[in-house]
């Protein structure tokens, strides 16, 4: 009886400790692929944008018109051109 107790004790132990590597594996791998997966979203992502338009002064820009209304149909789609008089930082 006291046998059995001390082989079930040490199955239970055995076993606990092997769930415990298994379930550490499947995190590291889990993690991993997770972190393989956000890259290649990053790199699709930056792929498509492109890099801001850095204005310097005495630049002349014109500002896309959104505000539609009626009689707006045919006006220009732009307002402008506007001179840069001075430049803020964006960062």
């Amino acid at each position: 009886l006291k046998d059995d107790l001390e082989i079930a004790e040490k199955l239970l132990q055995e076993m606990s400790s092997e769930f415990d590597e298994k379930r550490d594996d499947l995190r590291k791998t889990a993690h991993e692929n997770i972190q393989k997966l956000q890259l290649e979203n990053k790199k699709q992502y930056d792929q498509k944008r492109k890099k801001p338009r850095r204005y310097q002064e005495d630049d002349l820009v014109a500002i896309k018109r959104t505000q539609r209304g009626p009689g707006l149909k045919f006006s220009n789609q732009y307002l402008g051109p506007y001179q840069i008089t001075r430049t803020l930082r964006n960062d």
